[in-house]
């Protein structure tokens, strides 16, 4: 898989919500069943939404889109994988709540994202 970088925040002052990420690959993106790896999360609202990350269990991405509304992830991933083939297709992770690395099998989900980000890097592989 090919990876990019690129900063979770906009101004310093605009956190990029994982919901916000994968909503916005969501024309690129085959149907996939996520799963959530999360060490560290904070709700950004009055709602408490990071009170309902639960690890290690699929869903689809409606019910990935609501559980992460209003969530600024610190440290975790979520990946996507093709449920009859069980094969990763991608692999988001946040790094310390400052950036967003992405893997991909498919080079459209990354193209999506570096015309949405442009201070977006290749991660060397």
């Amino acid at each position: 898989m090919d990876g990019i970088t690129f900063n979770a925040w906009r101004d310093s002052t605009k956190y990029i919500e994982l919901a916000e990420l994968v909503d916005l690959l969501r024309p690129v993106l085959p149907v996939l069943t996520w799963r959530l790896a999360i060490v560290e999360a904070w709700s950004t609202s009055e709602h408490r939404a990071a009170d309902l990350l639960v690890d290690d269990v699929e869903m689809t991405l409606d019910q990935l889109l609501k559980v992460t509304t209003e969530v600024q992830i610190i440290d975790g991933r979520v990946i996507g994988r093709q449920a009859e083939e069980r094969s990763d297709v991608i692999v988001i992770q946040a790094v310390d709540s400052t950036s967003w690395d992405v893997y991909a099998t498919d080079s459209r989900v990354l193209q999506a994202l570096r015309g949405a980000f442009p201070d977006a890097e290749k991660i060397p592989t």
